[in-house]
This record gives C-alpha cells, structure tokens and sequence, in this order.
C-alpha cells in the first residue's frame, strides 16, 4: 500500500526555507545559507520530509512538525495527502472532498483529527480470543486480513465527514456520530471501513474501484441530503463524522464529545458551530465496541449551558443497525424508561416537558437476519419496563395524537436486506433506515406503523413452530465476528434446532404444607416459650452437639456426657420442629396474600437447566431462564457454531450446580422469607462470585484500596452503582483490579507495583511506598481468604466476579433481577424474579409479619 503523508491547510500553512547546521553546532545553531531548495510544509508526504531531512537535518525537521506543542499557535488543519487520481477517480480524498455527492446537496470530505483515531495502518492479520468449547480455556484466534488489498487509503487519524453543500452556522446543527462493523474479510465485507476502495482485490464482495462505503453501500450522503431538504429551514440540519476504524470495528481513542468537537474544527464550515446535538450510531461491531460504552456520555460528559441557561440542545438519539451489544444497550434503555416512568408519576403536569428532554433510541435488524434474536429480546425488555410508564402517557392506555413513552424507543425489523445493506434498506436511495431514524429524531411518532409487534418471535422459536409458510427468503447476510459466512436461514430453513432445556414437574407442595403435626405443635407451645428455647439452643449449645458426637465416634461417652448429649438433642428437635410449622404458617400466609395455594404453587415446581446447570425452580422463573437461554443459544454472535445450550454453558464458563429451591428461611441478610423459597432465585456459579459485602465492610474496604491504586479511583460496592450493564461493568472492572492488587504480592510483580506508584499521590490514610503498599496488601490477602464473604469462595487473588456479562445480560433482558445491582452490599451469583406471579409473592413476603 502507496504510505501516505499529511497535509496541513488552514493556520500556519505556508512555504518555508531552512538553512543547513554547520559543523558540530548545537541543535539551535542552524545558519542561513542558500538552500537546496523550497519546501512546502502543508504537503508532508514521505518524499519531502526525507529532502528536507537531507537539507535541514533531522532535529530542524522535528521541530518543525512538533513546533505547536512549544508556541500554541492557533489550531492547524492537517489532512492526508490525496490519493492519486487513478486510485481516486471521483477526488474524494481530495481536500476540498466533493461536494453534491450524488445529487444530494452534501459534501463528503475526509480529515485527519492528530491525536484521535487508529495509527500503524491497516494489519495483516487481527487476533481475539475466545473460549474453546471443548476445553473451556480461552485460545487466541487468528484472522488474516484483505484491507491492504482492498483499499490504498490510511486509515489513520481520518474520519469522513458529511455535511450541507451549504450550511447555515446560526440553525442548530445534529452530529451523527457513527461507528462501522468488521472491514477486514474477504468474502464478507464489502469495504475497509470508509476508506475508498482500491478495485484490486479479486475478492467479488470488495468494493469496485473508487466506491466508498457511505455513498455506495450505505446511502449516508442521500439520506442525509433527502432529510436536510425535507426539514428545510424548520428542523436542525444534519452532519454526520463517520469514523475510520480497522480490523474487529477497532477506532482507537475516541471519546465523544472531545473527538466530536475535533472533527468539526477539523472543517473549516463547522469549526464555528456550538449549538449541536448528538446522535450516536453503530452498525454490527461497531456497536459492541463502541456505542454500548458510549450512551452513558451522551448527557454526563455533554458541555454544560451557559451559567443562568437552560440547554438548547435537542434531545440525545442511539441508533443501532443490525448491531453486536444491542442487549447492553437496551439495559441503558430500561433505565431511562423507568427514569422517565418516575418523573411522570412524581410530575403529571410536566410530563410533555419530560417527554421532550428525554433521549431517543432506535434499533433496526435485518427481518431475518442473524441479529433478529437479540433484537427481539431486547424488543421484549423494553415492553416489561413501559409497563411502569403511567396509562396517560402510553399508546395502550392512551391511544391517539401527541408523543408517547413508545415513540422514544423503538425497534424495527427491516424487511428483504442483507446484514450490509440494513442502514440504506432497499428502494430509493433517499430511504433509508438512517433516514427513518433521523426523521423519528425530531418527530417520534412518525415510524409507528414500523414498530416490530410485542409477540414477534425469535429464531429458535419460531423453528420450534415449525411454520407451514416459509419466511422470505434473503440473501447472506455479511456476520461479525466469528459467526459462519452466511446467516441462519429463514425460520422455515433446514437448520437443524439446537437442543433445548426441557422441565419437567417436580411437585414441591408436601414439604411446605402446613400439617396437622404442624398446627397442633404450636396450638401446645406459646411465643414466650418458643423463644425461650430457641435462646437456650444457641450457638454454644449447637457446637457442643458436634463435640459430643465425634466424641462418641472415639469413645464411650460418660454418663452425664450421653445425658447431656441427649437433651440437647432433644431442645434441637423441638426447636426445628417448632421452627418448620411456623415458616410453613408464613408461607401459607404469603402465597394467601398473594392469591394463591400452597398445593397451586409448589404443584408448579420443575426441575431442569439453565445453560447446563441443573436447577429445580418454579414454572415463572423456569419459563424466564428458558428466554435467557433461547437468547443466548440463538444469537450468532455468542454462538456461531450453533451449539445445544449445556455446550454453550461451558463455552460462556457456566459451572457447579445452582442453588435453587430452598426450605423456607429469611434470606441472607434480610427480614423475610427468600425468594429463593418459593422458587423464585437461583445462585449461579457459587464459587466465584460471593455476596460482596454481606459479612461487613472488610471485603468492601479491600475493594476500595484495589481499585484505588490500581485503577486510580476507589469503587465503594456497598453503594448503588446503576443499572445491570452500569453495574457490572463497574464490578468487573473492581474485579480485575482486585485481582491485579493482589498479584503484587508476587516478587516477579513487584516493580509492576514501582511503576504504579511512579508519580502517584497517596490518599489519605494510604501507604506512601511500595514497602508500606506490600504490607497492606498481605494484610488484606489474609483478612479475606477463607473469611467472611470469600468463605468457601474461590481465593480473593481469583476475584470475585465470574459470571460472563453476556450471561447476566441475557438473564437481567428475560426480565431478572440481578443481586449486582443492589443498593448496597452485591449479591454477585444471586437471580430472581420479581415480575408477573414472582413479582406478586416478593410484595407478599415483604409486607408480611414472620410468625413467632
């Protein structure tokens, strides 16, 4: 590939004559003197830094490329040299790009943003890791890639940009800020990101010589031309910074709103525009690796108002095209509905002021593609968390004109595409998905018709209806990462179904029906007296039990020993005895008040699988873990080889047995009855994820010091760290740090420990050197392994989060709770659910007086 250099225009563009350094003079003694010749410094490409190197020396060349670190002048625009027409037939590397592209009234130009972006250019080859299904243990995989023969155009610092042939500074402007899939396979994708394509790949999916991704493939330029042209003078107009990646949807460093703001001053059109808002998109890839790490910026990291000024700014959009991490992205989703669902109730008359501030969000997958699975789950998410949205403000309960909680997050399925063409759809191409979506940006109500129904189906599912009518038949969709070339075939296809969890009746109801035994026992005993004894048989008395017995194993006892032994054993019987009539009296009470029967709902007990695992739960929750399941089983992405669930399960580091069923008994830490006594929770993966915090703050404390130093900023897991996706990616970050601290006590690791502590201020109350650092850290390791919430735990150097997200997003998507989004101390393993019939018996166990 031809390397290609830089070219600044703009401030501080201009011709320069250097002279040559005499002799053994120092770096700043270069005297005038007829030079070798006339160097143009905005057109930087290899052959004239290497003259002027020759002319002028190296350290002359380095401070002139390096100057504007020492003087700040002001801003310099610095693009890459253009590509040789033959390469470039229709100019769009050009620095002036081209302008009505298409017909659409937009330029299309392309910038080089210093300090942002991917460098090193494309690469041979790109690895990841995954696990091997048969052994479990992650190996590294290796992908050649065809970019090099796909296009001559660098990938670094660059971005496209598109925007009015024409634009009005003083109208609010909306930034698209998108991020493209995979661009590296031959057979697949079509283009190397946006770069233009080089024609010289014999590959027939790469792009023909000269054609570009955005205009060709994707429509981006007419679609935005039709909706600039459609809104007129009325709406804000539309600018979109698509940015340059490689390989796996790889962009480098990218942060938002300062990278949104380089590339506008990149432009000399839109270096003065400050009244904009912001839409973040992805497609495939480009949405697991970055839109789903960025909605949390879109208000947080946003530039305040002015001080006194209420925002300007329109509403924030996320748009997802066929897209990897649409689940973690609709976790985000959730929140903002039920964010939205509390305003409304708090502040009925303010609704349509909430209704305007909120963001939007808009998902699209090809109909039958290989993302419908995750999208119809997500679609199924989002219905469960409108159901907290007050009637007045939803389609169901209120019908008719004016926007509704609906309208602002929206999935739609788009019929007869291919993975790649999903953001240009079919038809004109003025329309378009990204069309759809731009114009539901200000106008929420306008896609309604579109909306994918709440009883759309999954894949699996609908291959387990066996459908008499075939699906429509699509083309191959081009997957991502290391699905099969093609996509699962339309429900009607000959794929054979993966192995499905299947339950099966496992009555529960006579051990926690309330017997004859039962009532008659406590109809003899008072509450005084039942108090009593529970207080006679302590701790001290339960240990001594354990004594005697394996005393009795060594010898004979004595006789006041076997008299002893006798009547302790005898208060453990009444006090159990007593103990089980009086949960079964709450149980009894709670399903009561919760309309059913103790015969109805353990009646309903099955005992089956979660990913493997076996578990014995009732039918609601089964029904729940069975969507989690089918999710994961379905998405292409988390199984490319179509593997049955239990295979999977190992695949995603699913193991052990789960506890489940339970007889009745508070939960950990709580006042009431568990959920997991009426089949309502299950623990996952015991070993490696504890109740972080339960036992005391010790556990908490280590993880702040953890994270501390080596994250340089202390996580408090006793408080609430936000949603599922917002809290499990904090935990897991408190993880790998806990895990980090506490390999410093390894000796090879030690100057890991000095290099950390290089120009680091210690907190308060933290050790000031790695000597003070390595005792800490040795007290810590002993404070936790085999104690408190690391008892019959994995070690602490282990940490204490191993659950897979995709796992825990799947499970929260089936409308779960997770136990690592609790308020205060995490119940890492913990699942239940708290919805539908589960949700009526958690109101009930609440609510309810514990029988003494």
């Amino acid at each position: 590939m031809r390397p290609q250099g830089l070219r600044q225009v703009g401030a501080g563009a201009a011709s320069t004559k250097l002279g040559r350094r005499r002799g053994s003079g120092t770096a700043g003694e270069v005297t005038p003197s007829r030079p070798h010749g006339t160097f143009r410094t905005d057109r930087l490409d290899p052959p004239t830094v290497l003259a002027m190197q020759r002319t002028a020396g190296n350290l002359a060349v380095v401070g002139l490329l390096t100057r504007s670190r020492r003087r700040r002048p002001p801003p310099r625009r610095v693009q890459r040299a253009p590509l040789d027409p033959k390469q470039d037939p229709k100019g769009y590397t050009q620095p002036q790009g081209v302008k009505n592209v298409a017909g659409s009234g937009t330029t299309r130009r392309v910038v080089t943003v210093p300090g942002f972006g991917v460098t090193g250019g494309f690469k041979a080859e790109y690895t990841h890791r995954k696990k091997d299904a048969k052994t479990g243990e992650l190996v590294e995989v290796r992908t050649p890639s065809a970019e090099r023969r796909m296009t001559e155009q660098s990938p670094d610092n660059t971005a496209v940009v598109v925007m009015p042939d024409v634009l009005d500074k003083n109208r609010p402007v909306r930034v698209v800020l998108h991020f493209h899939g995979f661009g590296f396979r031959g057979g697949t994708d079509p283009h190397a990101g946006y770069a233009v394509a080089s024609g010289k790949s014999k590959d027939p999916a790469h792009g023909a010589l000269g054609t570009v991704r955005d205009v060709d493939q994707e429509h981006w330029s007419q679609q935005i031309g039709a909706v600039n042209t459609a809104r007129g003078a009325s709406g804000p107009q539309t600018v979109a910074v698509l940015a340059q990646g490689r390989g796996r949807s790889e962009f480098g460093k990218v942060p938002t709103f300062p990278y949104v703001r380089a590339v506008l001053d990149a432009v000399p059109e839109l270096a003065g525009v400050s009244d904009f808002s912001l839409v973040v998109s992805g497609h495939s890839g480009g949405g697991s690796t970055q839109v789903a790490g960025k909605v949390a910026d879109l208000r947080d990291a946003a530039p305040p108002p002015a001080s006194g000024t209420a925002p300007t700014r329109p509403s924030d959009v996320v748009v997802m095209f066929d897209a990897e991490g649409v689940l973690s992205v609709m976790s985000w989703v959730v929140g903002k509905v039920g964010e939205l669902a509390a305003g409304l109730k708090a502040d009925p008359a303010g609704g349509q002021r909430l209704i305007d501030e909120s963001p939007k969000f808009r998902g699209y997958f090809a109909e039958w593609g290989g993302y419908r699975t995750p999208y119809v789950t997500a679609n199924r998410m989002l219905k469960r968390a409108l159901a907290t949205v007050p009637d007045q403000w939803t389609l169901a309960g209120s019908p008719g004109p004016g926007t509704k909680v609906e309208d602002l997050f929206r999935i739609v399925a788009v019929p007869g595409v291919r993975h790649e063409t999903v953001i240009s759809k079919t038809g004109p191409a003025t329309e378009g998905a990204l069309a759809d979506a731009l114009t539901a940006s200000t106008s929420p109500t306008s896609d309604r018709a579109q909306a994918l129904p709440w009883d759309a189906k999954t894949v699996p599912e609908l291959k387990a209806a066996k459908p008499k009518k075939k699906a429509p038949a699509v083309q191959p969709l081009a997957v991502q990462r290391d699905d099969p070339a093609t996509a699962p075939p339309a429900p009607a296809a000959v794929a054979p179904k993966p192995k499905a969890t299947t339950w099966k009746a496992s009555d529960a109801a006579s051990d926690y029906a309330l017997t004859t035994e039962d009532t008659t026992l406590l109809a003899s005993q008072t509450a005084a007296e039942r108090a009593a004894d529970r207080a006679a048989f302590g701790k001290r008395q339960q240990d001594r039990i354990v004594e005697l017995t394996k005393a009795a194993k060594k010898r004979a006892l004595t006789p006041e020993e076997t008299t002893e032994l006798a009547g302790l054993q005898a208060l453990r019987t009444k006090v159990e005895n007593a103990n089980r009539a009086l949960r079964r009296t709450d149980v009894e009470q709670i399903l009561d008040d919760a309309g059913f029967t103790v015969a109805g709902w353990y009646g309903d007990i099955q005992k089956g699988s979660f990913l493997g695992v076996p578990a014995r739960v009732h039918k609601s929750l089964a029904e729940r873990l069975t969507q989690a399941e089918t999710a994961l089983v379905g998405d292409a992405a988390i199984n490319p080889d179509g593997a049955d669930a239990k295979t999977l399960g190992t695949t995603l580091g699913m193991y052990g047995t789960a506890s489940d069923l339970r007889a009745p008994k508070n939960a950990v830490g709580g006042s009431s009855l568990s959920l997991h006594t009426f089949g309502l929770a299950v623990d996952l993966n015991y070993k490696g994820n504890p109740f972080l915090g339960n036992q005391g703050k010790t556990a908490p404390d280590v993880v702040a010091r953890a994270t501390s130093l080596v994250n340089g900023a202390a996580v408090d897991v006793l408080t609430d760290l936000g949603d599922a996706q917002a809290s499990f990616t904090a935990l897991k970050a408190a993880n790998d740090a806990l895990k980090t601290y506490f390999s410093y006590r390894e000796a090879a690791n030690r100057p890991l420990l000095d290099a950390k502590l290089t120009g680091r201020t210690a907190a308060a109350g933290e050790p000031a050197d790695a000597t003070g650092w390595i005792k800490v850290i040795e007290q810590d390791y002993v404070a936790l392994k085999d104690k408190g919430d690391f008892k019959k735990h994995k070690p602490p150097e282990e940490g204490f989060l191993d659950l897979d997200e995709r796992v825990v997003m799947a499970l929260v998507g089936a409308g779960l709770t997770w136990g690592g989004t609790y308020k205060t101390a995490k119940d890492i393993m913990h699942v239940d659910l708290r919805e539908g019939d589960g949700g009526k018996v958690n109101k009930a166990r609440i609510k309810h007086t514990d029988s003494t």
